[in-house]
């Protein structure tokens, strides 16, 4: 398999993990805010940040909450702003998407976002999961001008869905990358490549930082997530990535 054609973005939550990211050899970064929530807009200070500290082509989220991908007037002006906001910073591009209150893509919403972006690739992140019909989003993303569709097969994880994402990849037919994402390690990765043709793949390839507090406190009770105590938290593995990369390549 050609390192050259296969894209591995790494999705990072901070600076750290962008570095990271690099050092491990991953093609580019998904940056988001609140990845325990699927990812929200980054700070101005992150992006800025991100792209002093990281060379990779830096892609932040436009995603104003977490929840559903029905957006207000109110929340698309945030979703207008970020972008040209971001856009002056230098950024690659952006990972974006919204849906109508029946699950179709909302196109008359993403050609005003991407139209925002002037020029710059957008990817349609996994709203497209949650699409009424995968099939008939993946030609409105293509109608509307997206550049890539970030997909797990409309399951929890793409290991479950390969089979579906080998057709969505047959029906794009070039005509829009597909990005295979959620559930992918170093374990697996060249069982959903091989499988799929996916060109790209997408996860965020973390361990757990152990925090260097030696004080605490009972005012904060343990996180709810049970993998990640509550003082915490998750960087990108650059050898987790460098791994990946070295089945992929064998």
């Amino acid at each position: 398999m050609k390192e050259s054609k296969l894209i591995i973005e790494n999705c990072a939550g901070d600076v750290p993990s962008c570095v990271e990211a690099e050092h491990g050899g991953a093609s580019r970064i998904e940056l988001c805010a609140a990845l325990s929530e699927g990812g929200t807009t980054p700070s101005y200070g992150t992006v800025a940040t991100a792209l002093r500290h990281c060379n990779l082509p830096i892609i932040p989220i436009i995603r104003p909450r977490s929840g559903d991908f029905l957006y207000t007037e109110t929340e698309i002006d945030v979703m207008l702003e970020d972008i040209r906001v971001l856009r002056r910073l230098g950024v690659a591009g952006f990972s974006l998407g919204a849906l109508t209150p029946d699950g179709d893509l909302d196109e008359e919403l993403c050609r005003r976002l991407i139209r925002e972006a002037e020029g710059l690739p957008i990817t349609l992140h996994r709203a497209f999961d949650r699409a009424a019909s995968l099939e008939t989003a993946l030609e409105q993303a293509v109608a509307v001008g997206f550049a890539c569709i970030l997909t797990s097969g409309g399951t929890p994880s793409a290991v479950d869905s390969l089979d579906r994402i080998r057709r969505l990849v047959e029906q794009a037919d070039g005509r829009i990358c597909i990005m295979a994402g959620s559930g992918i390690t170093a374990d697996n990765a060249r069982h959903v490549v091989q499988s799929t043709g996916v060109s790209a793949i997408h996860g965020t390839f973390a361990r757990q930082r152990v925090s260097a507090m030696r004080h605490s406190s009972a005012a904060f009770p343990p996180s709810s997530t049970a993998l990640v105590p509550e003082r915490n938290y998750r960087v990108t593995d650059a050898e987790a990535i460098s791994s990946m990369r070295q089945s992929l390549l064998s």
